[in-house]
């Protein structure tokens, strides 16, 4: 958990997973990260949470290569949950980095969550026939 003053608490990490692509012979890669941000409407606003690709310094937001999943839960008066999943499509060597996932709030204050390190080790036949 990464925590700070004003009523925000952020967790992340990442689940993986070998699924079966009907449009394709063999098995391909996705990748999931999750974080949890925990925060005070009241002392933070409203809080957009993105996940970064640390090593390319870019946000996870092209809609051809991640799909992003937002969910938003109210704990009591103040107090909301909001989930974001992202998922990286077709994880190749080129997804290689570092990943973090940062909150911030309308005020302002951000969160960064822990570091997180994706290796792929193997390669993946694009449709065009090039290994990646």
């Amino acid at each position: 958990w990464m925590s700070s003053d004003f009523g925000m608490k952020l967790l992340v990490g990442i689940l993986s997973d070998l699924l079966k692509n009907p449009t394709r012979k063999g098995k391909t890669d996705k990748m999931f990260v999750v974080s949890d941000a925990n925060y005070d409407l009241e002392k933070c606003g409203l809080v957009q949470v993105v996940w970064r690709h640390i090593t390319k310094n870019a946000d996870l937001t092209d809609p051809n290569k991640y799909l992003t999943t937002v969910n938003e839960t109210q704990l009591d008066d103040n107090m909301r949950r909001r989930q974001v999943v992202t998922e990286i499509l077709n994880l190749t060597r080129e997804d290689n980095g570092d990943f973090q996932c940062e909150a911030k709030c309308e005020n302002g204050n951000s969160a960064m969550g822990h570091l997180i390190t994706i290796t792929v080790n193997r390669y993946v036949r694009s449709q065009d026939g090039i290994l990646h």
